[in-house]
């Protein structure tokens, strides 16, 4: 190596140039045209040099790939080549003819496991010819890092994602893992370091800032879903993968977080086959994984408390911080987003705010917005505009919702500060079943109580998370429940019968795993930090078992007489125009409050179509289409003093 180590592309160049041209018989030509490419005055051109030392090749591996990457620089090389091939349309590289013209060959050069080929430095067009005569070809990538220009792979940034490193303060504790996994990573060579715990985005920060630490200029992040299946495919993104470790010292990151079984063991193999060739690999998971490397080193990731989120919030805001009072304790009490992001909310302060609630008010409307885009795509975002007027319920049925609310607001003071439960997360969320039927306002009370805590309100579609593959739910209900932790969010997941149903002997694999599924959601609704709701039509359907873990069980009763003109009083608005509505009429239908307001559309309608007031003769109507739908009949008692 010490023959190439202080070597310039453009010298190295007209070398191979003038080795080319003596073997075809040819003078070099005068000095003044050494270089036609312009490299002598271009910048970083001790790329070539780098990348020797780097990749380990030896002067011929240096002259060879000088040759492929020359015959792209200089049209006079490219035209000596096709000269030196016997054909003028071959202007281009062999093997055969760095063999011929370039001194100290030697086949180990191409072999599988040089660096040539290894590394992708040159690739070999089959297309041209055997392995001697097939045309030899450069990679734009590799072209560039031999001018000195740090550029990103177009090619590998199709499959994985380029990260920047970070430099921002972690969590205490993470930061004190953060020191020992540095100087740990700094002492190994080439072994594989295993990140597990704590959530994907914390996952995330700590292995930018790790790469930070240890000087790296940008990070390479794999899925394991994102792996290709055929082979050929998945020995190029090796190769690339590999380069690119080599090339800039970037951390090549493998996500092991997969619930497919298969999936996983493909990974843990792609993983055998990275580490025995990258160097600085971190494989993420968020529980340990079996068959990884046994060379690897392991670092928990502690997920941070409360009070650690709180002295990220104090930094980030600085002065702010004393202004707010105890604003940023409800600030680190709802919303537990990563330290890059805590901080790039904190920026956005507004300094010309007039007071400081509407610098809170900032903060709070700003962690919302970045809070939900994990959790957009997994479930269905509803704007809760609904308020405690618009639910017509029972007073004991109220009060509860005011529990309900009471233990969202004030979850972390009690489980966190205080430990209540425990210094465990288990039994720290806040979880409640709604039961009732439909339409009697299981989903409006729930966006009641969200518009309280100013939160987003999510629907989660069992249809859309139940999978027939075994682990492949537990997977899609830990990835709602993870993104959603950012926001403490209200997650609403209706129709939970279908889940939390009575249990039956287990005769197959299929009952087990699906007890298994029942309880792991259980688990994650109980150390979620927001509120996990749960709603159904059949209470008696679900297993009483399931039901003493939750903290609340509400029932939302069909409504009375009584709460029915209620509800009619509320359907409609002061600006629909209406004519001769007798409420206490209305309340003689036996109609749940989603079935009200379906007849007070259908009747809006029937009026606007004429241009006049909403009638009870359009409520009528609206209500036989709404019987008809339930397929009911409308009695005599319902009826009485009616108009038809």
């Amino acid at each position: 190596m010490s023959a190439v180590a202080d070597l310039r592309l453009v010298d190295r160049l007209r070398a191979v140039r003038q080795a080319v041209a003596a073997a075809v018989g040819e003078t070099a030509e005068s000095s003044g045209t050494d270089d036609p490419a312009g490299l002598r005055d271009s910048v970083g051109i001790d790329g070539l040099a780098r990348l020797a030392r780097l990749c380990r090749l030896s002067p011929f591996e240096v002259d060879v790939l000088v040759l492929v990457a020359g015959c792209e620089l200089d049209g006079r090389l490219a035209a000596l080549c096709a000269r030196a091939n016997g054909d003028i349309a071959h202007q281009y590289a062999t093997f055969g003819l760095a063999l011929r013209t370039l001194p100290g060959g030697h086949w180990d050069a191409i072999g599988p496991d040089g660096p040539l080929r290894s590394l992708a430095l040159i690739e070999f067009d089959r297309r041209s010819g055997g392995l001697t005569l097939a045309r030899l070809r450069i990679d734009e990538r590799v072209l560039l890092a031999l001018l000195g220009l740090d550029t990103v792979d177009e090619h590998l940034a199709e499959v994985a994602a380029v990260r920047e490193p970070a430099a921002i303060p972690l969590p205490h504790r993470q930061a004190t893992v953060l020191a020992g996994a540095a100087n740990r990573w700094s002492a190994l060579d080439g072994d594989p370091m295993v990140v597990r715990g704590s959530s994907p985005a914390d996952r995330d920060v700590f292995v930018r800032v790790l790469a930070g630490v240890v000087g790296a200029s940008r990070i390479w992040t794999v899925a394991v879903t994102m792996l290709p299946v055929e082979a050929g495919e998945q020995a190029e993104l090796l190769r690339r993968l590999t380069r690119e470790s080599v090339l800039t010292g970037s951390p090549i990151v493998l996500d092991l977080d997969v619930a497919d079984p298969t999936q996983l063991v493909a990974g843990c193999r792609f993983a055998h086959r990275l580490t025995a060739k990258a160097r600085r690999v971190v494989l993420v998971s968020p529980e340990p994984v079996g068959g990884l490397p046994t060379a690897s080193v392991t670092v928990d990731l502690p997920e941070p408390s409360l009070a650690e989120h709180l002295d990220l919030w104090r930094e980030a805001l600085g002065p702010a911080a004393g202004m707010l009072n105890g604003q940023v304790e409800r600030l680190a009490g709802q919303f537990r987003l990563p330290a890059d992001q805590l901080r790039a909310v904190a920026a956005e302060i507004d300094p010309s705010s007039p007071s400081p609630a509407a610098v809170a008010d900032q903060l709070w409307a700003a962690c919302r917005t970045r809070a939900r885009a994990d959790l957009d795509g997994l479930a269905d975002r509803v704007v809760p505009r609904a308020r405690w007027a618009d639910l017509v319920l029972p007073p004991r049925e109220v009060a509860a919702l005011r529990d309900v609310l009471r233990h969202a607001r004030h979850r972390a003071t009690v489980h966190e500060r205080w430990e209540v439960s425990g210094s465990g997360r288990r039994g720290a969320g806040v979880t409640a079943l709604f039961s009732g039927p439909s339409g009697t306002g299981k989903s409006l009370a729930a966006e009641v109580v969200a518009a309280e805590l100013d939160v987003d309100l999510y629907r989660v579609d069992l249809s859309q998370v139940v999978s027939k593959y075994i682990g492949e739910t537990e997977k899609n209900l830990r990835r709602v429940f993870e993104a959603a932790e950012c926001s403490g969010a209200v997650l609403v997941i209706d129709e939970a019968d279908a889940l939390f149903g009575q249990r039956t002997e287990v005769k197959d694999s299929h009952d087990r795993y699906a007890n298994i599924e029942v309880s792991y959601l259980l688990q994650l609704m109980e150390s979620y930090r927001g509120l996990a709701v749960l709603t159904t039509n059949l209470r008696a359907n679900i297993d009483d078992a399931f039901v003493r873990r939750l903290a609340f069980i509400i029932t939302f009763p069909f409504p009375d007489s009584a709460h029915r003109k209620a509800l009619w009083e509320r359907a409609f608005s002061d600006r629909v125009p209406v004519d001769g509505i007798d409420h206490r009429r209305l309340a003689q239908l036996n109609l749940a409050g989603g079935s009200i307001r379906n007849v007070a559309v259908h009747a809006a309608f029937l009026a606007a179509e004429r241009g006049t007031p909403v009638t009870m003769t359009d409520l009528l109507r609206g209500a036989r289409s709404e019987y008809g739908k339930l397929d009911r009949p409308l009695t005599p008692t319902e009826l009485a003093g009616w108009a038809q």
